[in-house]
């Protein structure tokens, strides 16, 4: 059906844009602070590591009345508000862990919406063919991404490869919001 097939587009965009987390984030950090940039890496992951922990349950409960398309909507979102700031603020460390912060938000958000977003639309029979298929738009996704802003990176810049992510990100929050709406119009006895 089409609403699980623009979810798979959503979330593959989504996830591909995710993953500069450990990709492009390490190779600024090692641009701008050379071979301080790994132990950075390595205390801004600890904390992605620490929030997880914490807020996971927190947020589950915060949101629990919230849509799974609306918070997943929340989530995408918030990780490109970490990102920004992680841009925005390149060079100054304390701004790498209030990204990071605001990102494992987005992140927890995104985690805890998907799963049950599929379980609840998807029939107990079909779930399994599904989340294969997922797992394969995904990847092949989030192989191209990560290619592509690899080539932006090395030819053009770490601006230019930011900004395809970026991009990414906003296509992939475009549609999650008109996931909402047809997934409404879809899935009527959801809401």
């Amino acid at each position: 059906n089409k609403v699980i097939f623009l979810y798979i587009i959503v979330m593959g965009l989504y996830w591909a844009a995710y993953q500069q987390y450990g990709y492009l984030m390490p190779l600024d950090l090692g641009r701008i602070h050379g071979d301080e940039g790994a132990v950075i890496f390595g205390s801004v992951s600890s904390l992605n590591c620490i929030v997880v922990v914490i807020f996971t349950p927190v947020f589950t409960k915060i949101f629990e009345k919230l849509t799974h398309t609306k918070m997943n909507l929340l989530g995408e979102i918030v990780v490109m508000v970490g990102y920004v700031i992680f841009l925005t603020f390149l060079g100054r460390i304390p701004a790498y862990y209030v990204a990071i912060t605001l990102f494992t938000f987005g992140e927890i958000l995104t985690t805890v919406a998907n799963g049950p977003y599929i379980t609840e639309r998807i029939p107990a029979s079909h779930r399994g063919r599904i989340n294969g298929f997922l797992g394969v738009i995904q990847s092949l996704m989030q192989g191209i991404i990560l290619y592509t802003s690899g080539l932006f990176y090395d030819s053009k810049g770490h601006v230019a490869a930011w900004t395809f992510i970026l991009t990414v990100l906003g296509v992939s929050i475009i549609g999650g919001i008109a996931l909402i709406f047809f997934d409404k119009k879809r899935y009527k006895d959801l809401y």
